[in-house]
């Protein structure tokens, strides 16, 4: 299977041990540092692997962003900076406010991360990593990581097809008339897609005890010093994390301590969420490298 970029042909466990850090970090460390660093990478990451992924950020993390930042300052109303008052008589805060844009932050940070997720993560490696012990979960996941790009792509078409058979779509009858004969038509592809899988998969023994497994992944040196740098990486950001190395209290006052220990957890925490970029930026050099010898050797 073809990859957009160098690490997504790495190992599938050095592939899932980088995300299960990045979610983790992401969800549990309710920091804006932390949020920061992880939106930056995440963004400069599904830039690599998605051809016009800025188009995706602006148009719709923007507005998720701007939503969610906004939903807390109106509903909670701790803190003790006030900035003015509501009609209802309710404060507006700077910590709410400060502490909803953070949230919003975190939210579209985890949504950009699953897109880079389904990019490497695809379902042969799903399947690889949790195939042997949970071989019902790793077969549903995989087929719903193929099935709904393919239906998703298939409502857009039909959808079209709706369109051009109206021709106008102003009125609202026609839209919701053509938005339930896509569904529809939707809906008979995904059947007889599954029926399909299913006659595939019987054939192939799936069910049957004691079969093999064919896998085309090999567990390389490099994937093993990758394994050690993520390692080493992971467990000093959760230790640091436990120790209260990402404490930021945001009610009633904004307060965080900053300090030479706390700085080398956040160098850690950067160097953890762009470590695939890395690898890519010195897999390009490689190349050049090996490129520029080549052309010497011809010229030569």
């Amino acid at each position: 299977m073809n990859y957009k970029d160098a690490f997504g042909y790495y190992h599938p466990i050095i592939n899932f041990l980088y995300f299960l850090g990045v979610f983790g970090f992401t969800v549990f460390f309710i920091n804006p540092a932390v949020m920061f660093i992880s939106f930056v990478c995440a963004v400069i990451y599904m830039g690599i692997l998605i051809e016009d992924s800025y188009k995706f950020v602006f148009k719709f993390c923007v507005t998720l962003f701007l939503i969610t930042a906004l939903i807390n300052p109106a509903f909670n109303h701790k803190g003790g900076t006030i900035l003015w008052y509501f009609p209802s008589g309710n404060p507006l805060t700077a910590e709410s406010v400060f502490y909803g844009a953070v949230s919003g932050l975190l939210v579209i940070s985890v949504l950009i991360w699953f897109k880079c997720f389904e990019e490497v993560i695809k379902s042969d490696k799903f399947v690889y990593i949790f195939g042997r012990f949970a071989p019902t979960l790793a077969v549903t996941v995989s087929m719903a990581l193929k099935f709904i790009p393919v239906l998703l792509k298939e409502f857009k078409d039909s959808y079209s097809s709706q369109k051009m058979l109206y021709l106008n779509l102003n009125k609202p009858f026609k839209k919701v008339r053509a938005a339930f004969s896509s569904f529809s038509a939707v809906l008979s592809v995904s059947l007889e897609n599954s029926l399909s899988t299913a006659k595939n998969m019987k054939a192939k023994g799936y069910g049957i005890k004691k079969r093999t497994s064919f896998t085309i992944f090999k567990f390389t040196k490099k994937d093993f010093y990758a394994l050690i740098i993520l390692s080493f990486l992971i467990v000093y950001i959760f230790i640091g994390g436990v120790l209260g190395g990402f404490e930021f209290i945001f009610y009633p006052l904004i307060y965080y301590t900053l300090n030479a220990y706390n700085i080398t957890l956040y160098i850690a925490l950067f160097l953890l969420f762009v470590f695939p970029v890395l690898i890519n930026i010195l897999e390009i050099q490689r190349f050049n490298k090996i490129n520029g010898k080549t052309k010497v050797n011809h010229l030569n």
